[in-house]
């Protein structure tokens, strides 16, 4: 399923190429993508976001070769961070962890009709200030389970600041998840700008499951 819809997204890309080309302004280049581009990389991103190294750099290839054509010939001097720093844009690879986060504190919050326990549950602990509304993470017994919303959810969130941990947990209408959806792109912005590297696969992901970056989660 990603393959094909990474192929669909670039052939929708390869359309808008050949329509405007580079005559027209970045603005509407930027619009165009991302409103019938990026727009195919995220429908339902929850249920088949990828976690494979493989997956991930082939989703994140449409939007790289995207800001190249966005900012045309001045793109050249530019890496991918940089090119996304001047759009105003975050990887892909991130959206896809607010979509998962969003999901999440909608149902708990009863804007999705969903029992949200079926998905993760907060710690019963009593916890210090920095581990409050820690979810409990789930027995894993197989990789396609891993590789699942809730093994992947749990991780994210409890990669999070306490703060938008606290607002996660406490929403309880839209305006909540609306202030809880400002808060969570502002921290993945500020760890994109000091974490984020093309070269460097573990900083694609806070929920990346390798050994060191498992290790970093507090339990």
């Amino acid at each position: 399923h990603v393959v094909r819809m990474g192929a669909k997204a670039n052939s929708v890309l390869g359309f808008v190429k050949r329509t405007v080309g580079f005559h027209s302004n970045t603005d509407i280049r930027k619009t165009l993508y991302l409103s019938i581009d990026r727009s195919v990389l995220e429908y339902c991103s929850p249920v088949w976001s990828p976690t494979s190294r493989y997956l991930t750099t082939l989703i994140e290839g449409v939007q790289r070769r995207a800001t190249k054509f966005i900012l045309g010939p001045s793109a050249e001097r530019l890496d991918y961070k940089s090119r996304l720093s001047s759009l105003g844009l975050m990887p892909l690879s991130y959206r896809r962890e607010i979509s998962d986060v969003v999901v999440f504190v909608k149902c708990h919050a009863k804007v999705y009709d969903s029992d949200v326990s079926r998905l993760a549950n907060f710690s019963s602990r009593t916890p210090r200030s920095f581990r409050a509304h820690m979810l409990v993470p789930p027995r894993v017994k197989t990789s396609s389970f891993a590789s699942s919303f809730t093994p992947r959810l749990t991780t994210i969130w409890n990669k999070l600041d306490v703060e938008v941990r606290g607002l996660g947990a406490k929403a309880s209408s839209p305006t909540d998840v609306a202030a809880l959806k400002r808060k969570l792109r502002s921290f993945m912005r500020n760890r994109f700008h000091q974490t984020y590297s093309l070269e460097q696969p573990c900083t694609w992901s806070i929920s990346c499951g390798c050994a060191i970056c498992l290790a970093t989660i507090v339990h």
